[in-house]
């Protein structure tokens, strides 16, 4: 059921990290563990386990050290013998340790939910997620459950909601019958054949679930500006093309590695052997292949969480009752590719024809420093985060110099506020304006900038008011057309001076007039005037800020317009 959600005041939340709190003397250090239980051996005497960085105070608002605390406890998790993976999960076996593709190089572990868990549930983003695990680098990966409409919403177990819209998709559309079609991305155009392993995986085409995915979190998690997407870390999703058998391209018979783990020696693991299987947005995070920082569940990920190949199991929390991709790739046989799924009877099942149609749950991994703010992960009290405003400031580039009204007191305005501890500027579009219009202005006055709750106030001086500085001498009106700017002078007397200047930044209209070159000298009467306006390569207007000045007698009387062209 809906839970009436309280108004959250911001407050300061300190947090700092185990090595910021000591000073230690290192003769030298080894792992004396190759287990990855990352203990490292300092001076030959004390013993610093990373694994228990939750028992240090200043991490206990972080959103993974309040998980770990809700499941028993840092240190006990740690203690708890690993399950048998050949055995489905049927009851709530909590939370459990192992290493994952982190592991070595932070020297901490990824912690997993397994069983019939229900405390794994949150709320970010206007969507709720089921949590899989933390990871070895303290990210934290959620699996699509539906929308959550203003962050209110009851938490869904089985239906419609629990997928993103658009029903069933296939992996990729009209061809199966090469083994390059079991990747997220694939060599060459749909429908070529691959005939090398570096051709069938060179992550130059998308398949159709990237496409759909991709085109999902545009819609509903970048849309929302950098005040989310700034809480989203950017990690590997693993599509493994490790070969066990064959060839991996064109349509030799071949079995990929979570084939051997999954169906017979049930040794699931949270490693990606090939680089060039780890999908990420930043080279230095991974392939860089990815356009946005999503993918899916793996099948090792759901072998973890209580599935078993080709055995139904309903009381789980990855089953949802229809059947819905993995990024894990199964075999190529028989001229077709086939993916692992989480089958509607909550089995895995390698069987998965690309081109079959299955619902798609994405996944995505929250930052490592994202911290916690209420609940404990239940149906009626799911975890929230992500709303926690610690301090909001705001300044302006400059004082303002009024444009036309195409012209937004926001293209002068830098705001950025603590989000879950971490500072983010602003987009304009995350925040409100209020007390500024551009049809009542003074040449001083009060702005009040407001963001989740939070606001400031901010005072603001203008440097000219568009128009004439001395009313009657000089005035200037214009029209824009596609391709030219027509601007016309009324003045009485001589006209001595006529510039423009452009630019594609607005701070760079504060500038002299001296420096500004001349279009226009001598003797007039009043009219018109076209601009020598850079032009694009088609013909039109370039976008930017055109700076007009018009001079009569001296600089005792002029006038100037600044018109923006989007």
């Amino acid at each position: 059921m809906k839970k009436e959600r309280k108004k959250i005041s911001p407050r300061t939340i300190l947090v700092s990290s185990v090595v910021g709190i000591m000073l230690l003397t290192i003769a030298y250090a080894t792992i004396v563990s190759a287990t990855f239980n990352s203990e490292l051996q300092i001076s030959g005497e004390a013993v610093l386990t990373t694994d228990l960085f939750c028992d240090n105070p200043f991490n206990h608002n972080a959103l993974k050290c309040r998980i770990l605390a809700d499941n028993g406890g840092q240190k006990l998790i740690n203690e708890k013998v690993a399950p048998n993976f050949a055995h489905i999960a049927t009851t709530d076996e909590g939370i459990f340790k192992t290493a994952d593709q982190y592991t070595l190089s932070t020297g901490m572990s990824s912690y997993y939910y397994r069983g019939a868990v229900i405390n794994n549930n949150l709320i970010f983003a206007e969507h709720q997620w089921k949590i899989i695990r933390i990871a070895g680098n303290g990210t934290i990966r959620l699996l699509y459950n539906g929308p959550c409409p203003e962050n209110n919403c009851e938490i869904n177990t089985t239906g419609s909601n629990i997928h993103i819209p658009g029903g069933t998709q296939q992996w990729n559309t009209a061809h199966r019958d090469d083994n390059k079609y079991v990747g997220f991305m694939f060599g060459g155009a749909n429908g070529v054949a691959s005939t090398s392993l570096a051709q069938a995986n060179a992550n130059e085409t998308n398949s159709n679930i990237k496409s759909v995915i991709d085109t999902w979190y545009e819609n509903n998690i970048l849309s929302q500006g950098s005040s989310v997407t700034n809480l989203i870390a950017d990690t590997i999703y693993c599509n493994d093309r490790s070969i066990i058998s064959g060839s991996g391209f064109g349509d030799t018979n071949t079995v990929y590695g979570p084939m051997s783990r999954l169906l017979s020696g049930f040794t699931p693991n949270q490693s990606c052997y090939n680089p060039n299987d780890r999908f990420s947005v930043n080279a230095g995070n991974g392939n860089g292949a990815l356009t946005h920082p999503v993918g899916l569940l793996t099948a090792d990920e759901a072998s973890m969480a209580g599935a078993v190949a080709m055995m139904a199991n309903p009381n789980y929390y990855l089953n949802a009752g229809q059947t819905y991709w993995t990024m894990s790739p199964s075999s190529f046989n028989g001229n077709n590719a086939r993916m692992w799924v989480v089958f509607a009877n909550g089995s895995l099942n390698p069987n998965a024809f690309v081109d079959y149609t299955f619902i798609i749950r994405p996944v995505i991994t929250l930052s490592a420093d994202i911290l916690y703010q209420e609940g404990n992960g239940t149906p009626n009290n799911p975890y929230i985060v992500g709303e926690v405003v610690a301090g909001l400031e705001a300044e302006l580039s400059q004082d303002l110099f009024l444009v036309n009204e195409n012209v937004n007191i926001k293209d002068f305005l830098t705001v950025t506020a603590r989000i879950n501890g971490k500072p983010i500027t602003l987009e304009p579009n995350d925040y409100e304006v209020i007390g500024f219009s551009t049809a009542e202005v003074t040449t001083t006055g009060v702005i009040t900038i407001t963001f989740r709750g939070q606001e400031i106030t901010l005072p603001y001086s203008v440097r000219n008011i568009a128009g004439s500085l001395v009313p009657g001498a000089v005035s200037m009106t214009y029209t824009v057309s596609p391709n030219q700017i027509n601007i016309t002078i009324t003045f009485n007397g001589q006209l001595q001076q006529f510039w423009y200047f452009f630019s594609e930044n607005i701070e760079d209209m504060f500038i002299p007039h001296a420096q500004m070159q001349p279009r226009l000298t001598g003797t007039g009467t009043a009219g018109a005037r076209v601009l020598n306006a850079p032009l694009n390569p088609d013909g039109t207007l370039r976008s930017g800020y055109y700076y007009v000045y018009a001079q009569r007698n001296g600089n005792e009387q002029d006038a100037f317009v600044i018109i923006k062209i989007d």
